[in-house]
């Protein structure tokens, strides 16, 4: 499959072609301006041949050959590498053959918004007063969605009263809180205690909030995570540190946002990884934790009522063969979907001896 232009490139493309340029000298002038790939040749044409009008045994190779005859590619020595890319002035190369300003400029604007290097920041040490500062000015801008996982962190923040009045607005909140077990095994049994009282005061901010939602995690692997966060699904916030070993106020905080029309994959993997958690955390309502462990645990309880059914069975030969395989069935299916647990427990057991 190959890549798309944009709606920009292809008309700059066009007009290339009308001045007279080949369509495949045209796309490649076009893409080495916006998109600003600099590689050994063989690896800038296997790169380029993906694009519309460059696909083809030997056409990329040609394309390339025939606009660094024209001074619209050039070939630069770093650290002993022989690179090809754009020529310094291609910019003004292709407005001289493109009689249309708003058309080239569009193209300027387009690369400026989709340039992800003024989209991703590092902030600096999670002391820094300014990162709480911000962090505040985010939450009380948010219009769809807030999600946090937080470990053990204090229901006593000035941010309380900030994400109630969001979700009042209709901002869906999702307080991720690891477990008394899991705060424990991450900071030390000091922890556990705090991680209850962390627990009780996040319900209790909660309540009677419908959109604010207060889930536990039971595994360490989600909380990982933790003091890291997302604000509608475009912004993310990652606090990098080792969790075993440092406070999350240890880490520096790294911000990336997904520019308009993109969706980065470090922000997908951050949302999916959350949406995981909270799809098998513990629910904190009645009801909710009800199902929770049943739904945990069905499996179990089944392989162990046809197990018990295949004993009471045991002189009935054929039935009790069918509640045997019954009960079989019900086994493997619990051990793989507990798996993941029984392999993190083994883990840790391991870790900690």
């Amino acid at each position: 499959m190959g890549i798309s232009l944009t709606r920009e490139e292809h008309a700059v493309v066009q007009e290339l072609q009308n001045s007279g340029m080949s369509a495949p000298a045209a796309t490649l002038a076009t893409v080495m301006l916006s998109r600003g790939h600099v590689r050994l040749e063989r690896e800038l044409a296997d790169i380029v041949g993906q694009y519309p009008n460059l696909e083809g045994d030997g056409v990329a190779e040609r394309t390339i050959t025939e606009l660094r005859r024209r001074g619209w590619l050039v070939r630069t020595e770093h650290m002993g590498l022989h690179l090809t890319g754009k020529a310094a002035d291609l910019q003004n190369k292709i407005e001289q053959q493109v009689h249309n300003p708003r058309i080239m400029q569009e193209l300027i604007n387009s690369m400026s918004v989709h340039s992800l290097l003024p989209n991703i920041r590092i902030l600096g040490k999670m002391t820094e007063p300014d990162i709480y500062a911000s962090y505040v000015h985010l939450l009380q801008n948010s219009q769809r969605e807030v999600c946090l996982p937080m470990l053990a962190t204090s229901p006593n923040l000035s941010v309380v009263s900030i994400l109630r009045e969001r979700a009042r607005r209709g901002v869906h909140v999702r307080i991720l809180l690891g477990s008394p077990n899991v705060a424990e095994r991450l900071r030390g049994a000091t922890v556990a205690k705090k991680s209850r009282e962390s627990i009780d005061g996040w319900i209790h901010n909660a309540k009677g909030i419908p959109r604010m939602e207060v889930r536990i995690a039971h595994s360490v692997e989600d909380m990982l995570f933790a003091t890291s966060w997302t604000v509608d699904g475009h912004l993310l916030r990652f606090d990098i540190y080792d969790p075993a070993k440092q406070r999350s106020l240890e880490g520096v905080m790294v911000e990336i946002i997904s520019p308009v029309g993109l969706n980065l994959n470090i922000i997908q993997l951050f949302q999916t990884h959350f949406d995981e958690a909270w799809k098998h955390a513990e629910p904190t309502h009645l009801w909710g934790k009800i199902h929770w462990r049943f739904g945990r645990g069905w499996q179990w309880w089944a392989f162990a009522a046809s197990t018990i059914i295949a004993f009471v069975l045991s002189k009935n030969t054929i039935w009790s063969g069918i509640a045997i395989s019954v009960a079989a069935t019900f086994f493997v299916n619990a051990l793989v979907t507990s798996w993941p647990t029984i392999r993190s427990s083994i883990r840790r057991q391991f870790v900690d001896e």
